[in-house]
């Protein structure tokens, strides 16, 4: 799709359509592939290295955005504030993600209202030996979300990427509801009106049980926390 966006269409749809009509085009052109383009990138975007994703499906999408800084300001608006399709950050990049302009337009996603955000958080296998720092880097990452300005209904989904075996699963919470910070930055992000998902990711061969495909799943109710 994209390669067939003509290089005069910015231009056409900044001066032709109304602001409403132009979302409209915005959230098709984020589509979920160009979302999970971005995603893929991420990291590298975070160190300025643009090589690959102008590379990417969405390359002339990019190259558009930076040759009409005004289109491409709203473009990424959008991707922020309107789009379902969640960007994922490691919860050690949370700080750094949300202070990036990451397309060179002027709109970081501090200074917009964020719709939805993933952070990956990677559960450490000795984790009775490391919750004290690992407690520490996950609040970190949540006192950055606080100070965003969210819409409501944020929805904020966290995916605890999990190292041990299944069946320490379950002295996982209570070892997170030993930190009282942490605890308050989920009660704080619950009252101002967020959404929040937990789910906690296990690969297959760490399962003590017989599970289907490559992942097992446990959805962790947020009122836990």
């Amino acid at each position: 799709m994209y390669e067939a966006l003509p290089g005069q269409l910015a231009e056409l749809v900044l001066i032709r359509l109304s602001r409403e009509l132009r979302d409209i085009i915005y959230v098709y052109l984020w589509d979920a592939e160009a979302v999970n383009t971005i995603n893929s990138a991420l990291p590298a975007l975070l160190r300025g290295d643009y090589d690959g994703i102008l590379r990417s499906n969405i390359g002339p999408l990019v190259k558009m955005m930076a040759n009409n800084k005004p289109f491409g300001a709203e473009m990424v608006q959008t991707l922020y504030e309107s789009k379902t399709d969640r960007l994922w950050v490691c919860q050690f990049e949370v700080g750094p993600f949300l202070k990036t302009d990451l397309f060179g337009q002027g709109v970081a996603p501090r200074n917009v209202k964020l719709k939805t955000l993933g952070i990956r958080s990677i559960v450490p296998p000795n984790m009775a030996h490391c919750m004290v720092p690992y407690r520490k880097h996950l609040r970190n990452a949540l006192e950055e979300v606080l100070h965003l300005k969210l819409w409501p209904g944020f929805h904020l989904h966290i995916e605890f990427e999990w190292l041990g075996y299944v069946s320490n699963k379950n002295d996982f919470i209570p070892l997170l509801k030993q930190s009282p910070s942490l605890r308050s930055a989920f009660r704080r992000l619950r009252d101002r009106g967020a959404e929040i998902t937990a789910v906690i990711d296990v690969p297959s061969n760490m399962s003590d049980t017989p599970i289907k495909g490559t992942y097992f799943y446990m959805e962790l109710p947020s009122r836990e926390f």
